[in-house]
């Protein structure tokens, strides 16, 4: 089966502060044409898509696709919770943490995943919005 999918619009998907939770796969050999902002927090595996974009791209999480091209910027922050292979997606944070990585993304303080206070509590590219460690699309 072949095709295209054309989105016109912005495109959200997922979360940037929990990329594991998210995953997408296309099965088929499709061409996908996107003109609108991009902001992805997710996992999308598309081994024989092809994509093509002119608008700014931001994704959190993986991208395994055949064909990508993008005249505007892509940023790609890579999850290594992708390298979990079978484990659970919706695993909760741990009891301890050292980082804000063992947190999903979000903040740890004295040991302990909870809320953020300040920009620095938050894992890089990440601003602390209302307690919430969350990327900021202009």
């Amino acid at each position: 089966m072949t095709g295209s999918i054309q989105l016109d619009g912005n495109f959200d998907f997922g979360s940037p502060n929990y990329p594991a939770l998210a995953r997408l796969y296309i099965g088929t050999n499709t061409t996908w044409r996107v003109t609108g902002d991009i902001l992805s927090g997710g996992n999308v595996y598309a081994a024989n898509a092809t994509f093509t974009a002119q608008a700014p791209i931001e994704i959190y999480g993986a991208l395994y696709i055949n064909n990508f091209s993008n005249s505007a910027t892509t940023k790609i922050h890579y999850d290594l919770s992708t390298l979990k292979k079978g484990a659970d997606c919706g695993t909760p944070p741990p009891p301890m943490c050292t980082t804000c990585v063992d947190c999903g993304n979000q903040a740890c303080n004295a040991g302990k995943c909870g809320t953020c206070v300040s920009n620095s509590d938050c894992c890089a590219s990440l601003y602390c919005v209302n307690g919430v460690c969350e990327a900021l699309i202009p």
